[in-house]
C-alpha cells in the first residue's frame, strides 16, 4: 500500500451525541463534540461486571455536560460507572475529569506524570503563565503582536477544565486491568504528552490509542516553554517501536477519526511524514534562522495567531532532533532569539 494511501475506516458514520456504538463486548463508542478542530473526541465506555469505566471526557462545557447526564442516565441503569481513565492531560481529554469525579464519585486513574502535569499547569497563575510564555516565544522570534496575544490570554488551560482532582490511582505501563470480561494491557508513550495512555485488548484485538496512533492526521509533537531544549519527536518516534508488534487486522480505536485496521501501515505513514517534515526544516536552514521563520517554511506560510502555538512548538520539536543528531547548530543572537542554521 502506498505511503500516501488513506486507511480505510470502518464506519461509515459516527455516533450520535447522546447514543452510543457497542463495537465489540463490553466496549461502546462515544462521540463528543469539540468546539475546535479536529470536531469531535472519542470516548470509551466499558462494561464489565462491577460497573462501567469510562476513557476521556471531552471538554468542560454545559454541552459536553448534558450529554453525558443522558447517556448515563441510559447506560449506567443497573450498573454503576466506577472508574474514569484519562488517557492523558489535553483538555479533550481531562476536561470534565473533576466534575466526573465530584458529580459521580468514580475513581480517577491515569498516569502519574500526567497528573503531575496537569496540577502543574492548572495551578499556575494567569500573569506567570502570561511571562513564561512571553519569555518562550521571544525567545522563538515571534513578533510583538503574537507576544501580546499569549500574554492577555493567560492560564487558557486553567479556564477551559474542570479543576483536577486533588487524588488519583496511578496506572503505569505494562499493567493488566479488568474493565470488561477481558483484561486490558496498558502502554505509556512520551512525545505528545509525556506519558500518554493507551490500552490493548488482547482477545478482541482491540487497540484504544488515543492520540498516539491518529488514523488521517498526524498527532501534535512539540517543544513548549517548560522545556525548551527537550526532544519530543524523538521520544515519539521511539515509542512508536512499542507498537510494532501489531499485525493489520488489530482494530485502532483513536480519539479522532474512524476505528481503523492496519496499524503497521499507519506507523510507516507517520515516521514518513516526519521524515519530510525534517527535510524541511533541515533545507530552510541554510542561512540563520528563528523557530518562528522555521515554523512559517514548513507549513508554507504565515498561520493564525490562535495556531502559532503549534506552529512553532511542531517546528522547535524537529529542530531541536536535528540540533540533537548534530546536523543543524543552535546559536543564541545579540536580542537573546534562538537561531538555527545546519552544520
Amino acid at each position: 500500500m502506498p505511503l500516501k494511501t488513506r486507511l480505510k475506516t470502518l464506519y461509515n458514520k459516527l455516533p450520535e451525541p447522546g447514543d452510543s456504538l457497542e463495537i465489540a463486548p463490553g466496549v461502546n463508542w462515544i462521540c463528543m463534540p469539540l468546539p475546535f478542530l479536529p470536531a469531535f473526541i472519542n470516548c470509551w465506555l466499558l462494561e464489565a461486571e462491577d460497573g462501567f469505566t469510562l476513557i476521556d471526557t471531552g471538554v468542560n462545557n454545559s454541552k459536553t455536560k448534558k450529554i453525558w447526564e443522558s447517556i448515563l442516565r441510559k447506560q449506567c441503569t443497573e450498573k454503576p460507572l466506577k472508574r474514569l481513565i484519562i488517557s492523558h492531560f489535553h483538555p479533550d481529554h481531562i476536561g470534565l475529569a473533576g466534575w466526573f469525579v465530584q458529580k459521580f464519585q468514580v475513581h480517577l486513574l491515569m498516569p502519574q506524570p500526567e497528573w503531575l502535569y496537569a496540577r502543574a499547569l492548572y495551578l499556575l497563575p494567569d500573569t506567570t503563565l502570561g511571562e513564561i510564555m512571553v519569555d518562550f516565544y521571544r525567545r522563538c522570534g515571534c513578533e510583538s503582536e503574537f507576544l501580546d496575544y499569549a500574554n492577555k490570554g493567560g492560564n487558557t488551560y486553567a479556564h477551559s477544565i474542570s479543576a483536577i482532582p486533588h487524588n488519583f490511582r496511578r496506572i503505569e505501563k505494562h499493567q493488566k486491568l479488568h474493565l470488561t470480561e477481558s483484561n486490558w494491557f496498558t502502554e505509556c508513550s512520551s512525545g505528545h504528552s509525556p506519558a500518554q495512555l493507551t490500552l490493548y485488548n488482547q482477545e478482541h484485538a482491540l487497540l484504544i490509542a488515543a492520540d498516539q496512533i491518529l488514523p488521517h492526521i498526524s498527532p501534535n509533537i512539540s517543544v513548549w516553554p517548560e522545556e525548551p531544549f527537550g526532544n519530543p519527536l524523538q521520544h515519539y518516534l521511539d515509542s512508536l517501536k512499542d507498537f510494532e508488534y501489531f499485525n493489520a487486522d488489530v482494530t485502532m480505536l483513536p480519539s479522532h477519526g474512524y476505528p481503523t485496521k492496519n496499524i503497521p501501515q499507519r506507523l510507516r505513514q507517520l515516521a514518513h511524514h516526519h521524515d519530510e517534515r525534517l527535510e524541511i526544516i533541515y533545507n530552510s536552514c541554510k542561512k540563520p534562522q528563528t523557530a518562528s521563520e522555521v515554523a512559517a517554511a514548513m507549513l508554507g506560510g504565515e498561520v493564525g495567531l490562535q495556531h502559532v502555538f503549534f506552529a512553532v512548538g511542531e517546528a522547535l520539536a524537529h529542530l531541536n532532533y536535528l540540533v540533537e543528531k548534530g546536523e543543524i547548530i543552535r546559536s543564541v543572537n545579540s536580542k537573546n532569539v534562538w537561531n538555527y542554521q545546519q552544520k
